[in-house]
């Protein structure tokens, strides 16, 4: 997989359910969206079906961890993105952020094989890309059963994300606040990825496993992901995580 790709260990996958089992409830949740009118939940990959069957369980797909609205917001210039990867035993996945059409950058590889959440951090160095202010970007997934057959089976989502400047009351809340309230303060105001990436980094920290476990599991069901409550992150922590 890329380089620029950081997974957390699937070692957290067996050991979560049982810490979230034991682990004090939080208030953490995320604002409710508008009521949706009984449209397709966009957050899930649409698939096409060509001559091939896809090796995957055509009862899931790929997902994207995101708000009932489908839109993200962030503060950061290169944040983070979070989606769901079914198990398959063959395939590649393409992960692509789109400026009103305008390739922004694209990243492809492997899937190994795995059910779980990925994290895809937009990298440092020359032709990294800086999210705007105030500007909507679109990103997609791909899973392809066969790269080379267009004609084999694909599922694809599509999502958005936008950047706001946070506000200077928030800022100076974040300041003092420890790593979990951050993640609160983060929710409350609407701002999920930053919230998602905060719980991320407390659960590879061994003192906050717990509570960024318990904690990540209240926001998912706050937007009706409780599904992923249960699917383990993939790949490994770029810390200690045993």
């Amino acid at each position: 997989m890329a380089r620029n790709i950081r997974f957390l260990s699937k070692a957290l996958g067996a050991v979560a359910l049982v810490m979230l089992s034991c682990s004090p409830a939080l208030a953490l949740s995320f604002p409710a969206a508008q009521k949706k009118d009984g449209s397709p939940d966009r957050r899930r990959g649409a698939g096409s079906r060509g001559t091939e069957e896809c090796r995957v369980d055509t009862a899931k797909s790929p997902f994207a961890i995101a708000p009932d609205s489908n839109l993200s917001l962030t503060t950061q210039a290169r944040p983070d993105f979070f989606w769901y990867v079914p198990a398959t035993t063959a395939g590649t996945v393409i992960f692509k952020l789109e400026d009103n059409g305008e390739l922004l950058y694209r990243s492809e590889f492997q899937a190994d094989g795995k059910e779980g959440i990925a994290q895809l951090s937009l990298p440092d160095g020359i032709g990294a890309v800086d999210l705007q202010v105030g500007k909507s970007y679109q990103w997609s997934v791909e899973l392809n059963c066969d790269i080379d057959d267009i004609e084999s089976m694909r599922f694809e989502f599509k999502s958005t994300i936008s950047r706001k400047q946070a506000s200077p009351e928030l800022s100076s809340q974040l300041k003092v606040a420890s790593s979990l309230n951050q993640a609160e303060l983060y929710a409350e105001n609407g701002i999920w990825i930053d919230s998602l990436s905060a719980l991320v980094d407390l659960q590879c920290d061994p003192a906050m496993r717990d509570e960024g476990l318990a904690a990540w599991s209240a926001l998912l069901k706050s937007v009706d992901l409780e599904f992923f409550t249960q699917i383990p992150m993939l790949g490994d922590c770029d810390c200690d995580c045993k």
